[in-house]
């Protein structure tokens, strides 16, 4: 099987990255929203009208890639249940069509 690299079109700059890249991609992400955060909390101090609406906007965007983060950081190294799984599905012994 061909690296991870070699599944995109090097001719327009596609590639596929790792999980743990993403991850770090998503911990760089999250100290770019937090700075942004406290860039509109000063705004909105000196009476801005919009900041509020872009600090919920932006506090949203923050959680998200908290939590898609932590899924990436993880997703190999968790173990699997049968809550967010087909791990626990099992076939039925008799057909219900059957009856």
């Amino acid at each position: 099987m061909p690296p991870a690299a070699e599944y995109g079109d090097r001719k327009e700059g596609i590639t596929v990255s790792t999980l743990a890249e993403l991850s770090a991609q998503y911990r760089e992400t999250c100290v770019r929203l937090r700075l942004a955060i406290e860039e509109r909390q000063a705004c909105q101090k000196q009476g801005s009208q919009t900041a509020q609406r872009e600090l919920v906007l932006l506090r949203q965007m923050l959680r998200e890639m908290r939590e898609l983060r932590s899924l990436s950081e993880g997703y190999y190294t968790r173990p699997r249940t049968s809550r967010y799984t087909t791990v626990g599905l099992t076939a039925p012994r008799v057909d219900a069509t059957k009856r």
